[in-house]
Parts: structure tokens; sequence; C-alpha cells
């Protein structure tokens, strides 16, 4: 073989996660238009989203524990003020079984502001239009194979389509298709992810501790503390700590706060059930096929804007 033949990287199915969050948080920052919703309605910004993560709740509507941020890893209840905020201005409401359901008028807000965003979207042309429907093909191909059943009753797979049915105007748009495909594909990773630490009987704020560890992030109290400051408050944090070094899943060596071998063998373990109970949902991929769908995801988040346009 000559020495001048260019290597192809060989991906597997993995290599396309990091991308999704990457392409969710991305692919809505030219839409414009929420500065204008805030202004009319006086709410926040994190009031106007949590109503967005109410319609996503279904008829049944979101509790306290469903619709706090971070949830089910969290334990703040940052959200109590944004709640009684949305109730103030008529856009939420309380049933006498405390859950929360939109009102009329919370309801036409959230469809308005779905409707505006997809259609901006919708709009782009941040790649050739034959790139952009083979990555809506591919990916909408990929997410057609989601077992919404696998996550039970209460999967964040079932989100998805309660969101596109409130902006069904702009569906065709390859842009939307793939907006559409990847949150339901990134849903239903949080679902097996969420199924394998149960069938582990590991508590969600626990796994959120070892999880920093684990990664190599973090390696002190402080470093917890400012990585999950915004979900946990800090004596709650140094509680979950005592608690991983009582059962032997962490502790400190050298000074720095790590997973003991039992705690790196849970915490592979979990991430190693997750990639079956996700990946054996998908089809097949060649090694072709993930490379390309891995460098065009690539080149789309580069060149979506990077900063709200005026509406």
């Amino acid at each position: 073989m000559s020495g001048n033949t260019p290597r192809v990287a060989i991906r597997t199915p993995h290599a396309l996660l990091p991308l999704f969050p990457q392409f969710l948080r991305r692919r809505r920052r030219g839409y414009g238009g929420v500065p204008a919703l805030l202004r009319e309605t006086g709410l926040s910004r994190p009031a106007l989203f949590l109503l967005v993560h109410v319609a996503e709740q279904g008829p049944a509507g979101g509790t306290i524990d469903s619709l706090r941020p971070g949830a089910p890893y969290s334990t703040c209840d940052l959200h109590l003020g944004w709640l009684d905020e949305a109730i103030a201005g008529g856009f939420l409401e309380r049933d006498p079984a405390d859950h929360f359901h939109l009102t009329t008028s919370g309801t036409a807000l959230v469809t308005r502001l779905e409707t505006e965003a997809t259609a901006s979207l919708a709009g782009l042309q941040p790649l050739p239009a034959a790139e952009l429907a083979r990555l809506a093909d591919e990916f909408a191909t990929i997410a057609a194979g989601l077992d919404e059943a696998a996550g039970g009753p209460e999967a964040h797979l079932r989100y998805a389509p309660r969101l596109a049915a409130l902006a069904p105007a702009s569906a065709a748009a390859p842009l939307v298709r793939l907006e559409r495909a990847i949150f339901a594909l990134w849903l239903a990773r949080d679902d097996a992810h969420i199924g394998a630490w149960q069938a582990a009987r590991f508590p969600a704020p626990h796994l959120a501790i070892l999880t920093q560890l684990w990664h190599g992030e973090v390696d002190s109290l402080a470093g917890l503390i400012v990585a999950l400051g915004e979900t946990h408050e800090s004596a709650t944090i140094a509680e979950l700590v005592e608690e991983l070094g009582e059962q032997g899943y962490v502790e400190w060596r050298s000074g720095a706060l790590q997973p003991t071998r039992a705690g790196y063998n849970v915490r592979e373990a979990i991430e190693s059930d997750t990639d079956e109970l996700y990946f054996r949902q998908w089809p097949p991929l060649d090694a072709d096929t993930l490379n390309w769908l891995h460098d065009a995801l690539v080149r789309l988040i580069a060149a979506l804007p990077d900063e709200e346009r005026p509406a």
C-alpha cells in the first residue's frame, strides 16, 4: 500500500452521539422571535420554555418532579417560581391532583413558538439541497425504528411527536425532518440510559455524581459543586459523595476524588447496558454511510447560524 494513500476514518454509530446535542443546541439559534414573545407575555425565558416542557408531557400534564430542570438526576426545585409565573400569566393551570396543564392561552403560545421556530429552520439552506435531503432521509429512517414502548409510559421519546404535532406546516422541510429525527434519537438515548440505571437499581442523583467522576471531568468536591451547582445544592452534593463513599463507589486517592474499582465497574456496566438497549433499535449501517452521516452533520452544525437574528 502506498504511503500516500489517505487513511479513512472507521466510525461506529457511537461517533454520531456527541453530534446530536451539538445540533440540537445550535439548530434554532437563528430564530429571533423569542424576545418578542417574552415582551408580549411578560414571561421570563425559563418560564416560557417550561411551557414547552409541559406540552411535551401530553394530556396527563406535568408534575413538579417531571418538570424539574435536569430531572430525574436533579434535586433542586428551581422551577417553582417559573410555574407560579406561568400560572399568574394565565398560561398554566394546576389541577387537584397537582398536575400542571397548559391553558388555551398557553397552548396557543407554545404552538406559535414551535410554528415560528420550525418555519425559521425550514427557510435555512446551510448545505446543498441534495445533502440536506439525504441527511433527513437517513436519520428519519433510523428514528423510524425506535421503540416508544421500550421506555414505558413515561418515555421521553413520546415528547417528539407531541411537539411535532403543534407545527405541522413545515413538516416536509428537510431541516425540520432532520431536527425531529435527531430529537427523537436523543430522547431515545435518554430512555435507554434511564432503563439501564433503573435495572442496576442505582439512584439518579448519585449517578449524576458518579458520572462526573467517571468521565474524569472533575476530581474534587469543589469541582462537583461547580459542575452540578445548577441542579443540586452544595450540601446535597456533599451528602451524595459521602453516601457513595460509604457504599464503596468513590474514594479519595492522593487528594483526588475518584471512583473505586466498584464505582468504575458499575458505571461501565450501566453505559454498556445503555448502548445495548439503544443501538439494538438502530438498523445496520455500513461504514461509508456512517462516515458520510458524521461528516455531513459536522459540516451542517458549523454552517448553522450561531446567534439569534431579529424576527
